[in-house]
Protein backbone atom coordinates (compact mmCIF):
# COMPACT_ATOMS: atom_id res chain seq x y z
CA UNK A 1 0.00 0.00 0.00
CA UNK A 2 1.47 3.41 -1.14
CA UNK A 3 -0.36 7.04 0.10
CA UNK A 4 1.36 10.12 -1.21
CA UNK A 5 1.74 13.44 0.60
CA UNK A 6 2.42 16.95 -1.83
CA UNK A 7 3.98 19.10 -0.36
CA UNK A 8 2.59 22.12 1.73
CA UNK A 9 2.67 26.17 0.20
CA UNK A 10 5.17 28.41 2.15
CA UNK A 11 6.98 25.97 3.77
CA UNK A 12 9.76 28.75 5.02
CA UNK A 13 6.82 30.25 6.64
CA UNK A 14 7.20 27.25 9.51
CA UNK A 15 11.23 27.14 9.87
CA UNK A 16 11.72 28.52 13.63
CA UNK A 17 14.27 31.59 13.43
CA UNK A 18 16.11 31.05 17.07
CA UNK A 19 18.84 32.40 18.30
CA UNK A 20 21.56 31.98 19.40
CA UNK A 21 22.38 28.18 18.64
CA UNK A 22 23.73 25.79 20.31
CA UNK A 23 27.64 24.86 18.43
CA UNK A 24 26.54 21.17 18.55
CA UNK A 25 23.83 21.73 15.70
CA UNK A 26 24.64 20.54 12.34
CA UNK A 27 24.72 23.06 9.72
CA UNK A 28 23.51 23.22 6.28
CA UNK A 29 27.00 24.13 5.52
CA UNK A 30 28.60 20.79 7.25
CA UNK A 31 25.39 18.59 5.76
CA UNK A 32 26.39 19.68 2.45
CA UNK A 33 30.07 18.99 2.65
CA UNK A 34 29.27 15.49 4.59
CA UNK A 35 26.17 14.81 1.72
CA UNK A 36 29.75 15.19 -1.09
CA UNK A 37 32.19 13.27 0.88
CA UNK A 38 29.56 10.27 1.21
CA UNK A 39 28.92 10.54 -2.34
CA UNK A 40 32.91 10.24 -2.63
CA UNK A 41 33.17 12.79 -5.75
CA UNK A 42 30.84 15.79 -7.18
CA UNK A 43 29.38 15.52 -10.32
CA UNK A 44 28.17 12.32 -12.07
CA UNK A 45 26.71 9.66 -11.20
CA UNK A 46 25.71 6.29 -13.87
CA UNK A 47 22.79 8.21 -15.54
CA UNK A 48 23.23 11.77 -15.01
CA UNK A 49 24.79 15.06 -12.79
CA UNK A 50 23.06 13.97 -9.23
CA UNK A 51 22.92 17.85 -8.25
CA UNK A 52 20.22 17.80 -11.23
CA UNK A 53 18.36 14.79 -10.00
CA UNK A 54 15.59 14.08 -7.26
CA UNK A 55 16.93 12.16 -4.34
CA UNK A 56 15.48 10.10 -1.71
CA UNK A 57 15.13 9.95 1.32
CA UNK A 58 14.65 6.77 4.02
CA UNK A 59 12.35 8.53 6.99
CA UNK A 60 11.28 6.22 9.85
CA UNK A 61 9.89 9.29 11.91
CA UNK A 62 13.04 8.75 14.96
CA UNK A 63 15.62 11.69 15.47
CA UNK A 64 18.12 10.86 13.00
CA UNK A 65 15.65 10.72 9.95
CA UNK A 66 13.81 13.39 11.24
CA UNK A 67 17.08 15.51 11.38
CA UNK A 68 17.87 14.54 7.67
CA UNK A 69 14.51 15.21 6.19
CA UNK A 70 15.33 18.73 8.22
CA UNK A 71 18.66 19.09 6.97
CA UNK A 72 17.50 18.27 3.38
CA UNK A 73 14.82 20.57 3.44
CA UNK A 74 17.25 23.12 3.88
CA UNK A 75 19.56 22.63 0.71
CA UNK A 76 16.12 22.93 -1.66
CA UNK A 77 16.71 26.01 -0.22
CA UNK A 78 20.33 26.71 -0.37
CA UNK A 79 22.15 28.92 -2.82
CA UNK A 80 24.86 26.53 -4.42
CA UNK A 81 27.59 28.24 -7.28
CA UNK A 82 27.39 26.36 -10.27
CA UNK A 83 24.28 23.73 -9.24
CA UNK A 84 21.05 23.69 -9.26
CA UNK A 85 18.90 23.12 -6.03
CA UNK A 86 18.20 19.80 -4.49
CA UNK A 87 15.32 17.80 -4.68
CA UNK A 88 13.93 15.08 -2.52
CA UNK A 89 11.12 12.77 -2.24
CA UNK A 90 10.71 11.34 1.80
CA UNK A 91 9.90 7.59 1.67
CA UNK A 92 8.03 6.20 4.99
CA UNK A 93 7.85 2.65 5.54
CA UNK A 94 5.17 1.39 8.10
CA UNK A 95 6.64 -2.09 9.29
CA UNK A 96 2.72 -2.51 10.60
CA UNK A 97 3.62 -4.93 14.01
CA UNK A 98 2.87 -2.20 16.79
CA UNK A 99 -0.45 0.18 17.43
CA UNK A 100 -0.44 3.60 15.87
CA UNK A 101 2.13 3.04 13.50
CA UNK A 102 -0.34 3.79 10.51
CA UNK A 103 -1.22 7.10 12.05
CA UNK A 104 2.73 7.89 12.98
CA UNK A 105 3.44 7.31 9.43
CA UNK A 106 0.95 9.61 8.54
CA UNK A 107 2.06 12.36 10.87
CA UNK A 108 5.84 11.68 9.75
CA UNK A 109 4.47 12.88 6.12
CA UNK A 110 2.91 15.98 6.83
CA UNK A 111 5.44 17.21 8.74
CA UNK A 112 8.64 16.45 5.59
CA UNK A 113 5.69 17.88 3.48
CA UNK A 114 5.45 20.97 5.56
CA UNK A 115 9.19 21.35 5.39
CA UNK A 116 8.52 21.04 1.41
CA UNK A 117 9.29 17.67 1.14
CA UNK A 118 6.67 15.32 -0.85
CA UNK A 119 6.40 12.16 0.73
CA UNK A 120 4.73 8.79 0.54
CA UNK A 121 3.91 5.95 2.88
CA UNK A 122 4.87 2.28 1.89
CA UNK A 123 3.42 -0.47 4.04
CA UNK A 124 4.92 -3.78 4.65
CA UNK A 125 2.55 -7.05 3.54
CA UNK A 126 2.89 -9.61 5.92
CA UNK A 127 2.68 -13.16 5.63
CA UNK A 128 1.87 -13.83 8.90
CA UNK A 129 -0.48 -12.52 11.95
CA UNK A 130 1.83 -11.90 14.52
CA UNK A 131 5.66 -11.13 12.27
CA UNK A 132 7.22 -9.37 15.48
CA UNK A 133 6.94 -12.79 17.35
CA UNK A 134 9.24 -14.51 14.32
CA UNK A 135 12.81 -15.47 15.12
CA UNK A 136 14.45 -13.86 13.04
CA UNK A 137 11.68 -10.85 12.41
CA UNK A 138 14.30 -8.45 12.67
CA UNK A 139 16.35 -9.70 9.53
CA UNK A 140 13.00 -10.27 8.01
CA UNK A 141 12.01 -6.10 8.43
CA UNK A 142 15.18 -5.70 7.17
CA UNK A 143 14.96 -7.39 4.05
CA UNK A 144 11.01 -5.87 3.24
CA UNK A 145 12.04 -2.11 4.45
CA UNK A 146 15.17 -2.15 2.05
CA UNK A 147 13.07 -3.92 -0.69
CA UNK A 148 9.99 -1.57 -0.59
CA UNK A 149 12.43 1.46 -0.32
CA UNK A 150 13.98 0.37 -3.81
CA UNK A 151 10.74 0.00 -5.08
CA UNK A 152 9.89 3.25 -4.15
CA UNK A 153 12.48 4.80 -5.95
CA UNK A 154 12.29 2.77 -9.17
CA UNK A 155 8.61 3.70 -9.31
CA UNK A 156 10.03 7.47 -9.03
CA UNK A 157 12.96 7.53 -11.13
CA UNK A 158 15.28 7.90 -8.26
CA UNK A 159 18.77 6.20 -8.35
CA UNK A 160 20.27 8.02 -4.85
CA UNK A 161 18.46 7.00 -1.88
CA UNK A 162 19.65 8.85 1.57
CA UNK A 163 19.82 7.32 4.70
CA UNK A 164 19.87 8.22 8.48
CA UNK A 165 22.89 6.03 9.99
CA UNK A 166 24.66 7.90 11.98
CA UNK A 167 27.85 7.54 14.37
CA UNK A 168 26.23 5.39 17.01
CA UNK A 169 24.67 3.23 14.74
CA UNK A 170 28.39 2.42 13.33
CA UNK A 171 29.68 1.80 16.84
CA UNK A 172 26.56 -0.54 17.32
CA UNK A 173 27.21 -2.60 14.42
CA UNK A 174 30.52 -3.10 14.80
CA UNK A 175 30.18 -4.21 18.36
CA UNK A 176 27.63 -6.74 17.06
CA UNK A 177 29.81 -7.73 15.00
CA UNK A 178 33.05 -8.52 17.15
CA UNK A 179 30.36 -10.43 19.28
CA UNK A 180 29.68 -12.29 16.05
CA UNK A 181 33.25 -13.29 15.52
CA UNK A 182 33.92 -10.94 12.75
CA UNK A 183 37.75 -9.75 12.38
CA UNK A 184 39.50 -7.44 10.25
CA UNK A 185 37.29 -5.48 6.99
CA UNK A 186 34.33 -7.38 8.92
CA UNK A 187 34.99 -4.54 11.21
CA UNK A 188 34.97 -1.95 9.03
CA UNK A 189 30.94 -1.10 9.53
CA UNK A 190 28.84 0.63 6.86
CA UNK A 191 30.06 2.15 4.36
CA UNK A 192 29.15 5.77 2.85
CA UNK A 193 28.20 4.43 -0.09
CA UNK A 194 27.15 0.92 -1.29
CA UNK A 195 24.71 -0.53 -3.72
CA UNK A 196 21.39 -0.99 -2.12
CA UNK A 197 21.51 -4.05 -0.03
CA UNK A 198 18.78 -6.70 -0.18
CA UNK A 199 17.44 -5.98 -3.24
CA UNK A 200 19.51 -8.99 -5.43
CA UNK A 201 17.50 -9.98 -8.45
CA UNK A 202 15.13 -7.26 -8.86
CA UNK A 203 15.99 -5.02 -12.25
CA UNK A 204 16.11 -1.27 -11.75
CA UNK A 205 16.95 -1.75 -8.26
CA UNK A 206 19.78 -4.32 -7.64
CA UNK A 207 22.79 -2.89 -9.94
CA UNK A 208 20.69 -2.40 -13.07
CA UNK A 209 18.10 -0.39 -15.01
CA UNK A 210 20.37 2.45 -16.24
CA UNK A 211 20.47 0.70 -19.70
CA UNK A 212 17.21 0.15 -19.15
CA UNK A 213 15.52 -3.18 -21.21
CA UNK A 214 12.75 -1.33 -23.23
CA UNK A 215 9.02 -2.25 -23.06
CA UNK A 216 9.32 -1.88 -26.90
CA UNK A 217 11.84 -5.26 -27.85
CA UNK A 218 11.93 -7.65 -30.71
CA UNK A 219 12.44 -11.14 -31.61
CA UNK A 220 16.58 -11.20 -31.55
CA UNK A 221 16.51 -13.56 -35.08
CA UNK A 222 19.00 -12.46 -37.87
CA UNK A 223 17.29 -12.16 -41.28
CA UNK A 224 17.75 -15.60 -43.20
CA UNK A 225 21.63 -15.98 -44.64
CA UNK A 226 21.85 -14.63 -48.10
CA UNK A 227 22.73 -16.82 -51.19
CA UNK A 228 26.04 -14.73 -51.39
CA UNK A 229 27.18 -15.79 -48.25
CA UNK A 230 25.87 -19.36 -48.38
CA UNK A 231 28.37 -19.59 -51.44
CA UNK A 232 31.23 -18.62 -49.49
CA UNK A 233 32.77 -21.89 -47.11
CA UNK A 234 31.20 -22.35 -43.59
CA UNK A 235 34.54 -21.41 -41.98
CA UNK A 236 34.52 -18.34 -44.17
CA UNK A 237 31.21 -17.45 -43.37
CA UNK A 238 31.45 -18.06 -39.94
CA UNK A 239 35.05 -15.81 -39.96
CA UNK A 240 33.12 -12.87 -41.26
CA UNK A 241 30.53 -13.16 -38.16
CA UNK A 242 32.36 -14.39 -34.92
CA UNK A 243 32.96 -11.59 -33.01
CA UNK A 244 29.16 -9.94 -34.28
CA UNK A 245 27.81 -11.09 -30.94
CA UNK A 246 28.34 -8.77 -27.83
CA UNK A 247 25.76 -8.45 -24.93
CA UNK A 248 25.20 -4.92 -23.60
CA UNK A 249 26.05 -4.73 -19.93
CA UNK A 250 23.88 -3.12 -17.47
CA UNK A 251 24.55 -0.48 -15.66
CA UNK A 252 22.71 2.12 -13.17
CA UNK A 253 21.00 0.27 -9.62
CA UNK A 254 19.90 2.13 -6.94
CA UNK A 255 22.90 3.47 -4.65
CA UNK A 256 22.93 4.54 -1.14
CA UNK A 257 24.50 7.24 0.64
CA UNK A 258 24.78 7.82 4.65
CA UNK A 259 25.85 11.08 5.25
CA UNK A 260 25.77 11.20 8.95
CA UNK A 261 28.02 8.44 9.89
CA UNK A 262 30.20 10.92 11.28
CA UNK A 263 27.87 12.71 13.43
CA UNK A 264 26.71 11.41 16.75
CA UNK A 265 23.36 10.82 17.89
CA UNK A 266 23.70 13.49 20.26
CA UNK A 267 24.14 16.33 17.41
CA UNK A 268 20.98 15.49 15.68
CA UNK A 269 19.12 15.76 18.48
CA UNK A 270 20.19 18.98 19.56
CA UNK A 271 19.21 20.26 15.72
CA UNK A 272 15.80 19.24 16.08
CA UNK A 273 15.32 20.49 19.74
CA UNK A 274 17.37 24.23 17.94
CA UNK A 275 14.93 23.86 15.18
CA UNK A 276 12.06 22.54 16.81
CA UNK A 277 11.64 19.58 14.80
CA UNK A 278 9.31 16.66 16.23
CA UNK A 279 10.29 13.17 16.18
CA UNK A 280 8.74 9.91 16.74
CA UNK A 281 10.01 7.20 19.67
CA UNK A 282 9.31 3.86 19.29
CA UNK A 283 9.21 2.13 22.30
CA UNK A 284 10.09 -1.21 21.01
CA UNK A 285 13.51 0.66 20.56
CA UNK A 286 13.85 0.08 24.61
CA UNK A 287 13.18 -3.17 25.13
CA UNK A 288 16.64 -4.89 25.65
CA UNK A 289 15.31 -8.65 24.99
CA UNK A 290 13.29 -7.10 21.83
CA UNK A 291 16.57 -7.52 18.93
CA UNK A 292 20.24 -7.75 19.59
CA UNK A 293 21.16 -4.23 18.60
CA UNK A 294 19.00 -3.18 21.39
CA UNK A 295 20.82 -5.63 24.08
CA UNK A 296 24.00 -3.64 22.70
CA UNK A 297 22.59 -0.05 23.08
CA UNK A 298 21.27 -1.04 26.62
CA UNK A 299 24.99 -2.08 27.24
CA UNK A 300 25.86 1.42 26.39
CA UNK A 301 23.25 3.07 27.67
CA UNK A 302 23.68 1.44 31.32
CA UNK A 303 26.78 0.02 32.03
CA UNK A 304 30.42 0.99 31.90
CA UNK A 305 32.09 -0.44 28.96
CA UNK A 306 35.86 -1.03 28.90
CA UNK A 307 37.79 1.58 27.12
CA UNK A 308 38.39 -0.55 24.27
CA UNK A 309 34.66 -1.63 23.79
CA UNK A 310 33.66 2.36 24.27
CA UNK A 311 32.19 4.17 21.27
CA UNK A 312 34.70 6.33 20.61
CA UNK A 313 37.24 3.10 20.31
CA UNK A 314 34.90 1.42 18.12
CA UNK A 315 34.41 4.28 15.72
CA UNK A 316 38.41 4.76 15.43
CA UNK A 317 38.84 1.15 15.01
CA UNK A 318 37.03 0.55 12.27
CA UNK A 319 38.34 3.83 10.79
CA UNK A 320 41.91 2.50 10.99
CA UNK A 321 40.61 -1.02 9.41
CA UNK A 322 38.79 1.05 6.44
CA UNK A 323 42.59 3.37 5.87
CA UNK A 324 44.17 -0.36 5.98
CA UNK A 325 41.44 -1.78 3.19
CA UNK A 326 41.80 1.20 0.90
CA UNK A 327 45.91 1.07 0.94
CA UNK A 328 45.33 -2.44 -0.02
CA UNK A 329 42.93 -2.06 -2.46
CA UNK A 330 45.21 0.69 -4.24
CA UNK A 331 48.15 -1.83 -4.15
CA UNK A 332 45.31 -4.55 -5.68
CA UNK A 333 44.83 -1.83 -8.46
CA UNK A 334 48.06 -1.75 -9.17
CA UNK A 335 48.35 -5.52 -9.98
CA UNK A 336 45.10 -5.79 -11.65
CA UNK A 337 46.24 -3.65 -14.16
CA UNK A 338 49.21 -6.39 -14.91
CA UNK A 339 46.07 -8.50 -15.60
CA UNK A 340 46.85 -9.95 -19.27
CA UNK A 341 42.88 -10.15 -20.37
CA UNK A 342 43.03 -12.22 -23.32
CA UNK A 343 38.81 -12.17 -24.47
CA UNK A 344 36.14 -11.68 -22.35
CA UNK A 345 32.85 -12.81 -23.71
CA UNK A 346 29.68 -11.40 -22.00
CA UNK A 347 27.18 -13.84 -24.48
CA UNK A 348 28.84 -17.31 -22.97
CA UNK A 349 30.27 -15.39 -19.67
CA UNK A 350 33.85 -16.66 -20.12
CA UNK A 351 36.87 -15.02 -19.77
CA UNK A 352 40.46 -15.90 -20.91
CA UNK A 353 42.94 -14.12 -18.35
CA UNK A 354 47.13 -14.63 -17.55
CA UNK A 355 47.46 -13.39 -13.84
CA UNK A 356 50.53 -11.41 -13.48
CA UNK A 357 53.33 -13.08 -11.64
CA UNK A 358 54.37 -12.75 -8.05
CA UNK A 359 57.81 -14.21 -7.63
CA UNK A 360 60.04 -11.09 -6.61
CA UNK A 361 64.05 -11.05 -6.70
CA UNK A 362 64.39 -11.44 -3.28
CA UNK A 363 63.11 -13.72 -0.31
CA UNK A 364 59.74 -12.66 1.26
CA UNK A 365 59.63 -11.68 4.56
CA UNK A 366 56.36 -12.95 6.69
CA UNK A 367 54.26 -9.45 6.36
CA UNK A 368 55.50 -9.41 2.98
CA UNK A 369 54.16 -12.95 2.26
CA UNK A 370 50.81 -11.88 3.69
CA UNK A 371 50.38 -8.97 2.08
CA UNK A 372 50.77 -10.65 -1.52
CA UNK A 373 48.05 -13.24 -0.02
CA UNK A 374 45.88 -10.71 0.70
CA UNK A 375 46.63 -8.88 -3.25
CA UNK A 376 46.53 -11.95 -4.99
CA UNK A 377 42.88 -12.91 -3.29
CA UNK A 378 41.62 -9.69 -3.70
CA UNK A 379 42.46 -9.78 -7.48
CA UNK A 380 41.33 -13.36 -7.89
CA UNK A 381 37.29 -12.25 -6.56
CA UNK A 382 37.64 -9.30 -8.70
CA UNK A 383 37.79 -11.47 -12.07
CA UNK A 384 35.48 -14.51 -10.84
CA UNK A 385 33.02 -11.41 -10.15
CA UNK A 386 32.74 -11.27 -13.63
CA UNK A 387 31.22 -14.57 -14.37
CA UNK A 388 30.06 -16.13 -11.49
CA UNK A 389 26.78 -16.59 -10.60
CA UNK A 390 27.23 -16.01 -6.77
CA UNK A 391 25.80 -12.72 -5.65
CA UNK A 392 28.65 -12.34 -3.56
CA UNK A 393 32.36 -13.85 -3.35
CA UNK A 394 33.50 -14.50 0.12
CA UNK A 395 37.57 -14.37 0.36
CA UNK A 396 37.74 -16.80 3.09
CA UNK A 397 36.45 -19.48 -0.29
CA UNK A 398 39.90 -18.17 -1.97
CA UNK A 399 42.19 -19.49 0.12
CA UNK A 400 42.99 -22.77 -2.14
CA UNK A 401 42.50 -21.02 -5.10
CA UNK A 402 45.09 -18.34 -5.00
CA UNK A 403 47.71 -21.38 -4.22
CA UNK A 404 46.64 -23.07 -7.48
CA UNK A 405 46.59 -20.08 -9.95
CA UNK A 406 49.93 -18.04 -7.66
CA UNK A 407 52.34 -20.96 -6.96
CA UNK A 408 54.78 -19.12 -5.70
CA UNK A 409 53.08 -18.24 -2.80
CA UNK A 410 52.90 -22.06 -1.51
CA UNK A 411 55.63 -21.07 1.04
CA UNK A 412 57.10 -18.39 2.28
CA UNK A 413 60.09 -17.53 0.00
CA UNK A 414 59.82 -17.68 -4.15
CA UNK A 415 59.70 -21.12 -5.75
CA UNK A 416 62.41 -19.13 -7.44
CA UNK A 417 65.01 -20.01 -4.26
CA UNK A 418 63.44 -23.06 -3.26
CA UNK A 419 61.49 -25.11 -5.99
CA UNK A 420 60.21 -28.42 -5.47
CA UNK A 421 61.79 -31.14 -6.96
CA UNK A 422 58.72 -31.70 -9.36
CA UNK A 423 56.62 -29.14 -10.44
CA UNK A 424 53.01 -29.37 -9.30
CA UNK A 425 50.38 -30.19 -12.45
CA UNK A 426 48.12 -27.27 -13.11
CA UNK A 427 44.66 -28.78 -12.96
CA UNK A 428 41.22 -28.07 -13.51
CA UNK A 429 39.16 -26.81 -9.87
CA UNK A 430 36.19 -25.06 -9.12
CA UNK A 431 35.41 -22.08 -6.96
CA UNK A 432 32.57 -19.61 -6.31
CA UNK A 433 30.18 -21.18 -8.79
CA UNK A 434 33.17 -20.95 -11.93
CA UNK A 435 35.18 -23.48 -13.68
CA UNK A 436 39.05 -22.43 -14.16
CA UNK A 437 40.85 -24.57 -17.25
CA UNK A 438 44.39 -23.78 -17.48
CA UNK A 439 45.20 -23.40 -21.01
CA UNK A 440 48.93 -23.30 -22.33
CA UNK A 441 50.61 -20.86 -24.59
CA UNK A 442 53.94 -23.27 -24.70
CA UNK A 443 52.74 -26.59 -24.39
CA UNK A 444 51.44 -28.74 -27.01
CA UNK A 445 48.02 -30.33 -25.95
CA UNK A 446 49.66 -33.55 -25.75
CA UNK A 447 51.84 -32.06 -22.91
CA UNK A 448 51.22 -31.74 -19.52
CA UNK A 449 50.69 -28.43 -17.91
CA UNK A 450 53.19 -27.17 -15.08
CA UNK A 451 53.92 -23.90 -12.77
CA UNK A 452 57.16 -23.16 -14.92
CA UNK A 453 54.88 -23.33 -18.02
CA UNK A 454 53.39 -20.22 -19.58
CA UNK A 455 49.61 -20.53 -19.28
CA UNK A 456 46.30 -18.72 -19.18
CA UNK A 457 43.01 -19.51 -17.78
CA UNK A 458 39.65 -20.05 -19.17
CA UNK A 459 37.21 -18.91 -16.23
CA UNK A 460 33.58 -20.10 -17.19
CA UNK A 461 30.56 -21.18 -15.09
CA UNK A 462 30.89 -24.53 -13.55
CA UNK A 463 28.19 -26.65 -14.65
CA UNK A 464 25.18 -26.70 -13.53
CA UNK A 465 24.35 -30.57 -11.69
CA UNK A 466 20.69 -31.36 -12.94
CA UNK A 467 19.54 -31.51 -9.28
CA UNK A 468 19.33 -27.68 -9.01
CA UNK A 469 17.81 -27.13 -12.56
CA UNK A 470 14.60 -26.87 -11.15
CA UNK A 471 16.07 -23.99 -9.66
CA UNK A 472 16.06 -22.13 -13.02
CA UNK A 473 13.29 -22.69 -14.65
CA UNK A 474 11.06 -20.09 -15.67
CA UNK A 475 7.56 -19.70 -16.94
CA UNK A 476 6.27 -16.80 -18.77
CA UNK A 477 2.27 -17.68 -19.47
CA UNK A 478 0.53 -17.15 -22.35
CA UNK A 479 -0.35 -13.45 -23.21
CA UNK A 480 1.18 -11.92 -20.78
CA UNK A 481 3.96 -9.36 -22.06
CA UNK A 482 4.36 -6.88 -19.28
CA UNK A 483 6.75 -8.89 -17.28
CA UNK A 484 9.40 -7.67 -15.79
CA UNK A 485 13.16 -8.93 -16.57
CA UNK A 486 14.26 -11.93 -15.15
CA UNK A 487 18.25 -12.41 -13.65
CA UNK A 488 19.01 -15.88 -14.97
CA UNK A 489 21.60 -17.60 -12.75
CA UNK A 490 23.18 -14.52 -11.53
CA UNK A 491 24.41 -13.56 -14.60
CA UNK A 492 21.89 -12.52 -17.37
CA UNK A 493 19.04 -10.41 -17.23
CA UNK A 494 16.51 -11.39 -19.39
CA UNK A 495 13.32 -9.44 -20.63
CA UNK A 496 11.02 -11.67 -22.20
CA UNK A 497 6.98 -11.16 -24.06
CA UNK A 498 4.93 -13.47 -24.17
CA UNK A 499 2.17 -12.94 -27.37
CA UNK A 500 1.28 -16.19 -28.38
CA UNK A 501 -2.41 -17.88 -27.08
CA UNK A 502 -1.87 -21.21 -26.33
CA UNK A 503 1.70 -21.49 -25.37
CA UNK A 504 3.96 -20.81 -22.26
CA UNK A 505 7.36 -19.91 -22.55
CA UNK A 506 9.65 -21.72 -20.75
CA UNK A 507 13.31 -19.91 -19.83
CA UNK A 508 15.72 -22.53 -18.33
CA UNK A 509 19.39 -24.29 -19.30
CA UNK A 510 20.19 -25.17 -22.42
CA UNK A 511 20.40 -29.21 -22.14
CA UNK A 512 22.07 -32.03 -24.70
CA UNK A 513 18.71 -33.36 -25.89
CA UNK A 514 17.53 -29.39 -26.97
CA UNK A 515 20.42 -29.21 -29.42
CA UNK A 516 19.27 -31.59 -32.12
CA UNK A 517 15.61 -30.21 -32.28
CA UNK A 518 17.14 -26.56 -32.10
CA UNK A 519 19.59 -27.24 -35.15
CA UNK A 520 16.37 -28.74 -37.18
CA UNK A 521 14.59 -25.70 -37.34
CA UNK A 522 17.17 -23.84 -39.36
CA UNK A 523 17.62 -25.02 -43.28
CA UNK A 524 20.19 -27.52 -44.18
CA UNK A 525 23.74 -24.59 -45.33
CA UNK A 526 22.27 -22.48 -42.05
CA UNK A 527 22.95 -25.98 -39.79
CA UNK A 528 26.58 -25.74 -40.07
CA UNK A 529 27.14 -22.18 -39.63
CA UNK A 530 25.07 -22.44 -36.32
CA UNK A 531 27.15 -25.46 -35.19
CA UNK A 532 30.43 -23.96 -35.38
CA UNK A 533 28.81 -20.65 -33.72
CA UNK A 534 27.92 -22.77 -31.19
CA UNK A 535 31.26 -24.49 -30.96
CA UNK A 536 33.35 -20.94 -31.23
CA UNK A 537 31.31 -18.74 -28.62
CA UNK A 538 30.01 -21.89 -26.08
CA UNK A 539 32.29 -25.20 -26.82
CA UNK A 540 32.07 -28.23 -24.91
CA UNK A 541 30.03 -27.66 -21.59
CA UNK A 542 30.32 -23.68 -21.71
CA UNK A 543 26.88 -24.18 -23.83
CA UNK A 544 24.73 -26.44 -21.19
CA UNK A 545 25.18 -23.24 -19.11
CA UNK A 546 23.12 -20.82 -20.72
CA UNK A 547 19.73 -19.76 -21.11
CA UNK A 548 17.34 -21.27 -24.04
CA UNK A 549 13.81 -20.12 -24.31
CA UNK A 550 11.31 -22.63 -24.97
CA UNK A 551 7.64 -22.88 -26.36
CA UNK A 552 5.16 -25.04 -24.35
CA UNK A 553 1.38 -25.83 -25.28
CA UNK A 554 -0.84 -24.94 -22.84
CA UNK A 555 -2.39 -28.41 -22.21
CA UNK A 556 1.15 -30.29 -23.70
CA UNK A 557 1.18 -34.23 -24.38
CA UNK A 558 4.80 -35.41 -22.65
CA UNK A 559 5.49 -36.87 -26.16
CA UNK A 560 5.77 -32.82 -27.37
CA UNK A 561 6.53 -31.13 -24.24
CA UNK A 562 8.95 -28.49 -25.91
CA UNK A 563 9.90 -26.72 -28.64
CA UNK A 564 13.27 -24.48 -28.81
CA UNK A 565 13.14 -21.01 -29.46
CA UNK A 566 15.93 -19.08 -29.03
CA UNK A 567 19.41 -18.95 -27.61
CA UNK A 568 19.01 -15.48 -26.40
CA UNK A 569 22.56 -15.05 -25.17
CA UNK A 570 23.88 -15.79 -28.08
CA UNK A 571 21.33 -14.09 -29.82
CA UNK A 572 20.14 -16.66 -32.29
CA UNK A 573 16.93 -17.35 -32.82
CA UNK A 574 15.15 -20.43 -34.52
CA UNK A 575 12.88 -18.89 -37.46
CA UNK A 576 9.00 -18.24 -37.01
CA UNK A 577 10.74 -17.75 -33.08
CA UNK A 578 8.56 -14.26 -33.10
CA UNK A 579 5.05 -15.68 -33.74
CA UNK A 580 5.55 -16.57 -30.16
CA UNK A 581 6.86 -13.39 -28.64
CA UNK A 582 10.09 -11.22 -28.52
CA UNK A 583 12.98 -10.77 -26.13
CA UNK A 584 15.71 -8.81 -25.12
CA UNK A 585 19.09 -10.06 -22.99
CA UNK A 586 21.78 -7.56 -21.34
CA UNK A 587 24.74 -9.36 -19.07
CA UNK A 588 24.62 -7.83 -15.55
CA UNK A 589 26.62 -5.33 -14.12
CA UNK A 590 30.24 -6.00 -13.52
CA UNK A 591 33.07 -3.82 -12.17
CA UNK A 592 36.19 -3.20 -14.58
CA UNK A 593 38.42 -0.75 -13.22
CA UNK A 594 41.97 -0.97 -13.82
CA UNK A 595 41.52 -4.44 -16.14
CA UNK A 596 42.35 -3.63 -19.54
CA UNK A 597 39.27 -6.06 -21.20
CA UNK A 598 39.95 -6.02 -24.78
CA UNK A 599 36.71 -4.40 -26.80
Amino acid sequence: MKISFPILRNPTSTYPKLSPLPETIITTDEFFAALCQSRGRLGVSDNEEWQQKKMGLAISGGVDSMALAFLCSNLQLYELPNYRRLKFHGFIIDHGVREGSEREALSVAKILANRGIPASIWKIKWQVRHPHLLPNFESLARKHRYRLLGKACFENKIDSLILGHHEDDQAELIMMRIIAGHRGRGLMGMKSRSAIPECYGIYGVHESGGGMIGSDINCQYSPPISKSILKISSNQAWQQNQNKVKLLEETGGIQIYRPLLNISKTRLVSTCEAYQIPWFEDKSNHNAKFTQRNTIRHLFRCHTIPDALSKPSLIKLAKRISINVQRLEQDVNRHLSKLYICSFDSASGTIKVEFPNFINEKRLADSEYLRLFQIAAEILRKVISLVTPQEHVELSSLQTSVTRIFPELLNKTPIIYSPPSKSPQVTNFTVAGVLFQPISLIATPSQSLHVSDKCIWLISRQPVPRLYFHNHIYTIPATQENNPPILFDGRFWIKIKNTSQSHNLILRFFEAADLKLFISQFKSLEKAIIIKKLSKLAPGNIRWTLPIICARQIAATSSNPFQPLSLPSLKIDVPGASAFGAWQTHYKKIYTDHMNIPN
